[in-house]
């Protein structure tokens, strides 16, 4: 192993230290980009972004549905137009983006940055299509949905935001440094171990 790959393990990893004979790490800075100005990490962001657009859509479906329900009882030629319109096409796409989110969400836990991707396409066609058309609202929604994404695939890359290095880069507005000390110390054995290995390869050659 050379000095530089030396270096990035022990950057990402930290040398663990004993305290009160519990071995923890240290705090290291944070190298990922942070939403909202701090609100939570962007693997965080991205699964969040995701669930909240399902929602979205689904709420979306429902209410469509209901609408038509209740002008399908009404009397008025307008009401009797949207009970009767083609809608299938539309819920196809409604559901296929469900599939999409739900993909990129589960990209975004599994650390897949290929996975991550599908959902920053495919908000950033709903982000041109609503260009297109200007509807300005629609774009704002897509383009703050798309952003996580982007960088999350940019830290996967880099190998900023990996399992072994989440518990250093989480950040939550709900979750406190007890819980992020806790998670820490729960690998730190792990840590300690390829640390040492590390060391013995270097030391071999």
């Amino acid at each position: 192993m050379s000095s530089t790959e030396k270096t990035e393990t022990e950057y990402h990893l930290g040398t663990p230290k004993i305290e009160g004979g519990e071995t923890t790490l240290p705090d290291l800075p944070k190298r990922g980009h942070l939403c909202c100005g701090g609100c939570c990490d962007v693997r965080r962001a991205s699964m969040i972004v995701n669930a909240v657009n399902t929602g979205i859509v689904l709420l979306s479906i429902f209410t469509t549905l209901a609408a038509r329900n209740v002008a399908a009882d009404m009397d008025d030629d307008r009401a009797q137009d949207l009970a009767e319109a083609p809608i299938g096409a539309w819920m196809a796409v409604m559901c296929i983006e469900i599939v999409l989110s739900g993909v990129a969400a589960y990209g975004a836990r599994s650390y897949n940055q290929w996975l991550v991707g599908v959902g920053a396409v495919m908000y950033s066609v709903h982000c041109v299509m609503s260009l297109i058309i200007l509807n300005i609202g629609a774009v704002m929604y897509s383009a703050f949905f798309a952003y996580p994404h982007f960088f999350l695939i940019s830290e996967i890359r880099k190998g900023i935001m990996t399992p072994e290095n989440y518990p250093n880069e989480e950040q939550s507005a709900a979750a406190s440094e007890v819980q992020r000390k806790k998670a820490k110390r729960a690998y730190a054995g792990s840590v300690q171990q390829l640390n040492l290995l590390s060391r013995l390869e270097t030391h071999l050659m």
